[in-house]
């Protein structure tokens, strides 16, 4: 029988001070606002509940993204 994998919030939090703590090239530019959008952009979109994923619609609208 095949176990669904999880993702709690303690499992978002330990990723998103993984995410801080990163440096080099790829991530010099970016501070920790934009660390967070990113972070909160990817809760959402791993959000177990289908319900409250967004569309690519929706996601298109976030702020983050109004300079594409």
């Amino acid at each position: 029988m095949l176990k669904r994998a999880t993702l709690g919030d303690t499992d978002l939090m330990s990723i998103e001070s993984e995410l801080n703590g990163l440096n080099g090239p790829m991530f010099d530019s970016d501070g920790p606002e934009e660390v967070a959008t990113f972070a909160r952009i990817m809760r959402s979109f791993l959000a177990l509940d289908p319900a409250e994923r967004p569309c690519a619609a929706e996601a298109l609208l976030d702020p983050a993204f109004e300079d594409l």
